[in-house]
C-alpha cells in the first residue's frame, strides 16, 4: 500500500493541515525524497507514483506530507523480502495503459502503463 487511492496532498485541501514544517523537516524530506527517487530508477519503478505525488509539494509542505514519505519507506521495509518472478509456458508480451485527466485539485492529468512478460510485470 504505497499510496492510497484518491489521496489528496494538495495544500489547500481540507485533509491537509495548514501545519508547515521547521526548516531541519523540510531538509529531511528533500533528503528521504531524494532516496526515494533513486530507488524508484535503480530498483523500485512500482514507488514512481508515490513518490512524484509527494515531489509536488517540495515548496510547500505540510506535517501530512512528511508523513507520508515516512509511510513509503515503512511500506518498501515491509516488502523487502518480495521479489519479480517471471513464470509462464508462452511469454506473451502484454501491455495495458490507463489515463486519468485532470481530476485533481491540481488539474495535472495522470498515467501509467504496465507490460507483462508471461505472468510477470
Amino acid at each position: 500500500m504505497l499510496m492510497e487511492t484518491g489521496t489528496d496532498f494538495t495544500p489547500d485541501s481540507l485533509s491537509v493541515s495548514s501545519m508547515l514544517l521547521t526548516s531541519a523537516e523540510k531538509t529531511t524530506y528533500r533528503e528521504m525524497i531524494g532516496s526515494l527517487m533513486y530507488l524508484a530508477v535503480m530498483t523500485h519503478p512500482d514507488i514512481s507514483f508515490a513518490i512524484s505525488s509527494l515531489f509536488q509539494y517540495l515548496d510547500a509542505l505540510r506535517c501530512i506530507h512528511l508523513v507520508a514519505v515516512k509511510q513509503t519507506f515503512c511500506d518498501l521495509i515491509s516488502t523487502k523480502h518480495l521479489k519479480l518472478v517471471l513464470r509462464g509456458k508462452i511469454p506473451d508480451i502484454v501491455g495495458f495503459s490507463d489515463a486519468n485527466w485532470a481530476s485533481h485539485l491540481h488539474h495535472h492529468s495522470i498515467s501509467g502503463f504496465a507490460f507483462f512478460v508471461g505472468m510477470g510485470a
